[in-house]
């Protein structure tokens, strides 16, 4: 049961923590080269036209940077926390999994030594077929906790890593597109501040 429950727990995220689920690299350099350049529209139809994680995030960030009252970096980076949120679905599960697994095997382990002695005791005496068969039934049950146990603690290790790989990413495009989005507005300020100044008159 649990050798198919954690099965069907590894490809269900194997399948979800795919890089091209999670963000395209095509489209945050073209949502990062429309905000510098101050096209906030533009950047939000960019994004929502994705249909990765950080895609979907952007677009709603950038639409409630539209309507006013929030920081870019603050819509974006909220939007970015909630969206990442269910990719963190099941890892505890495979966690336990593998927590629980050995147990279950140490369970069986027991169980198998008690059936030993039980029928030591009974016989008065150390019949080998008697002997072996609760032995088997320990080292069986060790060994398919083990096998259960393993693979659980490797991937959930390898799932919790890819997915704080994919929020660096993500947070690092964020950082980029402040700074390009700041240094817009501060050119443009500057322009304007420029143009608004009157040329002296000749003497």
């Amino acid at each position: 049961l649990c050798s198919l429950i954690i099965i069907t727990l590894i490809c269900e995220r194997w399948k979800a923590l795919r890089p091209n689920n999670i963000s395209d690299p095509d489209m945050v350099s073209r949502v990062i080269d429309l905000v510098s350049q101050l096209k906030i529209e533009k950047a939000k139809e960019e994004a929502e036209k994705s249909r990765t994680v950080v895609g979907r995030a952007w677009g709603q960030a950038l639409h409630e940077f539209m309507l006013g009252g929030v920081k870019l970096s603050d819509a974006l980076t909220n939007s970015t926390l909630l969206a990442f949120k269910p990719l963190k679905r099941y890892l505890q599960a495979i966690s336990t999994l593998g927590v629980v697994s050995p147990l279950f095997g140490l369970l069986g382990t027991v169980v198998g030594m008690i059936i030993t002695f039980s029928q030591i005791a009974a016989t008065g005496g150390a019949e080998k077929e008697k002997l072996a068969y609760g032995i088997a039934i320990a080292l069986f049950t060790t060994a398919g906790g083990l096998i259960v146990a393993i693979p659980a603690i490797v991937f959930g290790r390898f799932f919790s890593s890819k997915l704080l790989g994919h929020a660096e990413e993500a947070e690092a495009a964020i950082n980029r597109i402040n700074y390009r989005h700041s240094h817009a507005l501060a050119e443009e300020n500057n322009g304007a501040g420029d143009s608004s100044e009157e040329p002296e008159k000749p003497e």
